[in-house]
């Protein structure tokens, strides 16, 4: 009995700390904008802002943004600052769709 309270135990903490990095967002942003956050990138049809300050999340995040190329990526959720609404995350990984960079 106790065997399986401790399994059923570890499985429920699995699953509560996976669900942590579970937010990914995937399409084009809309609007980039420069504030005391880093950078904002947000996703238009998703009301979704994502904040870096990693020069190479900026920079792979900036170019797609100028070839309008899809993007994934996943964040870990903040509070929104400054009075911006939907959902705002800062970004812990990036994908870029390479056949819209030359």
């Amino acid at each position: 009995m106790t065997r399986r309270f401790v399994v059923v135990t570890l499985l429920l903490l699995a699953l509560s700390a996976s669900s942590v990095f579970a937010d990914n967002v995937s399409g084009k942003m809309t609007v980039v904008q420069t504030n005391s956050n880093g950078m904002r990138f947000f996703f238009g049809g998703k009301g979704l802002s994502l904040f870096t300050t990693s020069a190479e999340h900026r920079e792979l995040l900036l170019g797609a943004f100028l070839r309008k190329a899809n993007v994934d990526a996943a964040y870990t959720k903040i509070a929104c600052p400054g009075g911006i609404t939907g959902t705002c995350g800062t970004v812990t990984f990036v994908s870029v769709d390479v056949s819209a960079i030359p």
